[in-house]
C-alpha cells in the first residue's frame, strides 16, 4: 500500500469513527456540582459524574446546558478531603432521562496522570 493510501485509509477510519476523544474515558460515578462561567453570582447545581478523563468529562445535569458554554464543575477529591475546580468547555448535550441530559464536555486544560489519579 502507498504512503498516500494508507493517509487516506487512515483519514476515512477517524471520519468513521464517531468517539474521537484524546483520551481512555473512566468510569467516574460521584456527585459534583456545575454551575454556567457566566454565571458565578448564581447557584451551583448538582451534577452525577459519568466519566472522566485526562481532556474531558461527562456529566449528568438536571439543566440543558448550550453547546461550547463554560461551566465551572467541582470533584470531590478520592480521599474525601477536599474538591477540585476544572473548567470545561461543553461540546455534546443529549437528552437522557426524565428531565437529565448527558453532557460531554472537554476540559480547558488537561489534567495531568497524577491528577487525574488523585480524582479516581
Amino acid at each position: 500500500m502507498s504512503h498516500y493510501a494508507r493517509l487516506i485509509a487512515a483519514r476515512v477510519a477517524q471520519v468513521a469513527d464517531p468517539d474521537r476523544r484524546s483520551g481512555r474515558r473512566h468510569p467516574y460515578k460521584a456527585q459534583a456540582a456545575a454551575q454556567p462561567v457566566r454565571d458565578e453570582q448564581g447557584s451551583w447545581r448538582k451534577a452525577q459524574v459519568a466519566n472522566l478523563s485526562v481532556a474531558g468529562i461527562g456529566l449528568l445535569l438536571d439543566r440543558r446546558p448550550e453547546r461550547g458554554e463554560l461551566l465551572s464543575v467541582e470533584l470531590p477529591a478520592k480521599d474525601g478531603e477536599g474538591s477540585r475546580k476544572l473548567l470545561a468547555r461543553v461540546a455534546t448535550v443529549k437528552t437522557h432521562a426524565a428531565g437529565t441530559w448527558f453532557v460531554g464536555c472537554t476540559l480547558l486544560r488537561k489534567l495531568d496522570d497524577v491528577e487525574l489519579l488523585a480524582l479516581l
